[in-house]
């Protein structure tokens, strides 16, 4: 394992992040309007722990360490400064995000504009990804025994899928620049819905729901179960109307760029290692759930497939062209 020096933790909060639009050669004025115009509000569960942040506050309080990963012996990870004191512990004050539920509009989201191409060629549809970083994604308590009659035998119960750093995103897809398809990231998968149909629309602005501690995003408040497990138990996701983030208020907007070519204050979108520690704790849960108490670090945007311009399907969409869902 290599190291670069510690950087010192950093417990204080930047400065009120301001909107604007990040430099990007090919951002057209039109594309940064739509980016606004249809900059999604997102609905936090009422008693979430684990909030939005900038993606500087983060890098401030990391570093990045090599570590193998499979077959790669040189894993790059951004690790934090100050241990976290266990698998499960989040001893580093940054983890929880921003400090103030009132202010969450100063968070900025990241709004990627993807003009879609098939076999090199324009199409008519543009997505417009809308990227949300948190410091930190808490796992679920499971039953390690078997689930019945909604107990658990025994009373036994873990915690796993805990990691630090979680990216979540939210595409909106324009056929023609008229909005079709609102798509959400949910774990490992997604939930793609019309736009103006099967969400709920604030003027332009779709409402998604933000799950307590994982921050997968739904288009309605409740319990949404993404996982049975083969003991009977079940993962759920829960939503609610608790705070507000408006992520127009202070939306940083920029063009897709090949891998490499961002420059600036974007230059983090060259970063191809994981955003987090390696994973830990993993003796005996992984054998039962397929995960750790400490999951590694997820990948960054730019390592998603919806990132570049190849036209694609949306999660999960009923209509795999994005055309005629919403018409």
């Amino acid at each position: 394992m290599s190291a670069v020096a510690l950087l010192p933790v950093l417990a204080a909060r930047p400065a009120a992040a301001q909107g604007g639009t990040a430099s990007a050669a090919s951002l057209s004025a039109q594309d940064a309007e739509l980016a606004r115009r249809y900059a999604p509000l997102v609905r936090l569960e009422r008693d979430e722990e684990y909030f939005p942040s900038d993606v500087e506050s983060f890098l401030s309080n990391t570093h990045v360490e090599t570590h193998r990963e499979g077959d790669n012996p040189n894993r790059q990870f951004r690790v934090s400064n100050q241990p976290l004191g266990c698998d499960s512990c989040t001893e580093p004050a940054f983890l929880s995000g921003w400090p103030d539920r009132a202010t969450l509009d100063q968070v900025p989201a990241y709004a990627e504009i993807v003009h879609r191409t098939d076999n090199g060629s324009a199409t008519d549809i543009t997505d417009i990804n809308y990227w949300m970083f948190y410091p930190y994604n808490r796992g679920k308590r499971v039953c390690m025994t078997v689930f019945i009659a909604n107990r658990c035998l025994g009373g036994l119960y873990s915690t796993f899928g805990h990691h630090v750093g979680d990216w979540e995103h939210v595409t909106l897809r324009l056929v023609d620049n008229e909005p079709h398809q609102v798509s959400m990231s949910q774990h490992n998968s997604g939930q793609t819905v019309a736009y103006g149909r099967e969400i709920a629309v604030d003027g332009t602005q779709p409402l998604v729901y933000a799950a307590w501690g994982s921050h997968g995003l739904y288009p309605a408040p409740g319990d949404h179960t993404y996982l049975r497990l083969p003991n009977g138990h079940s993962l759920v996701d829960r939503t609610s109307n608790g705070p507000l983030w408006d992520t127009r208020k202070a939306l940083k907007v920029f063009s897709w760029q090949p891998a490499g070519s961002y420059t600036g204050d974007l230059s983090w979108l060259n970063y191809t290692g994981r955003w987090g520690n390696p994973k830990s704790g993993c003796a005996v849960v992984e054998a039962v759930s397929g995960e750790c108490m400490l999951n590694a670090g997820p990948e960054g945007p730019n390592l998603k497939e919806v990132f570049g311009p190849r036209t694609q399907p949306l999660d999960n969409a009923p209509d795999r062209s994005g055309g005629s869902v919403a018409e």
